[in-house]
């Protein structure tokens, strides 16, 4: 049984086989592997490699003992090459990036340090310093202070339109727009759930049209879906209120209920019935 922390070139052979192995290492060692992210806290894997018909999106982590993986190529065995590839870089470079993660908790813990003999006053002039030079800090203090709402939810609006607007150009990376707009669901965890409700429908409404619009079977798309429709589910299910202040979300659901022309129909009409059936 394979997983991330036994991973060895015997058995990225025996997970794969001798024919897709060789492809794979060929993929490697042409330097087709980029955008590498690994994640020792989930113990996974995203990147990305160049293929036949542009980049392709490769997800992999471990379950419960054993390695999975994702690829959107249209290769119908499993694993792909590309799968292989990104293994291969991982088990090339696995000592770097732990080196790696091991400077950046004892720098977090030296700042930790430092920050403690900073005056409030000092870490206040600090905090808006950096407020004024990253929008991404400045959005999550207005959110989190509750500071004029109105002009948060503008900047996460604003944020979220900047992300979908890369699927106007050619060879688009939804694996790319699906881990941006993950870190802006990750912002809003603490807001009020009539703000939350707001980012929510229009991260998922967005999705929900690329995958109709063009018909789409993409497993990026369809996992950030899923993801974000539960999340509304919860809300509508736990917080009174909701369903009779988001009419148009309900409507607009539908919609996509009578759409019918993605991978996920049954998951949208899923969420769709459970949310009707909340008592108001």
């Amino acid at each position: 049984m394979i997983d991330l922390a036994n991973i060895s070139r015997k058995a990225i052979k025996e997970f794969a086989g001798e024919v897709i192995y060789n492809r794979g290492l060929d993929y490697f060692e042409d330097d087709m592997v980029e955008n590498f992210e690994y994640d020792p806290k989930l113990s996974s894997i995203q990147s990305m490699v160049h293929g036949s018909y542009g980049l392709y999106d490769i997800e992999i982590w471990n379950n419960q003992g054993h390695l999975e993986a994702n690829c959107n190529c249209p290769y119908d065995g499993y694993p792909c090459k590309h799968i292989v590839a990104v293994l291969l870089y991982y088990l090339e470079n696995r000592n770097k990036y732990l080196t790696e993660l091991e400077k950046q908790s004892d720098l977090e813990s030296t700042m930790n340090e430092e920050l403690s003999r900073l005056s409030k006053n000092e870490l206040i002039k600090m905090i808006l310093s950096f407020s004024r030079n990253h929008s991404t800090i400045k959005r999550e203090l207005l959110l989190l202070l509750s500071i004029d709402n109105e002009k948060s939810y503008r900047s996460f609006d604003k944020a979220i339109d900047k992300i979908f607007f890369k699927c106007e150009r050619d060879n688009f990376s939804t694996y790319e727009i699906s881990r941006d707009l993950k870190k802006i669901l990750k912002q809003i965890e603490l807001a009020a759930p009539d703000f939350q409700i707001k980012i929510l429908w229009k991260i998922t409404n967005g999705v929900l049209y690329q995958l109709n619009e063009y018909g789409m079977n993409d497993i990026p798309f369809e996992d950030l879906a899923i993801n974000t429709l539960g999340k509304l589910v919860d809300l509508f299910q736990n917080v009174p209120g909701l369903k009779e202040n988001n009419p148009d979300i309900i409507s607009e659901l539908k919609e996509y209920c009578d759409w019918q022309n993605c991978g996920i129909s049954d998951e949208i009409r899923e969420a769709y019935d459970t949310i009707t059936e909340v008592d108001d």
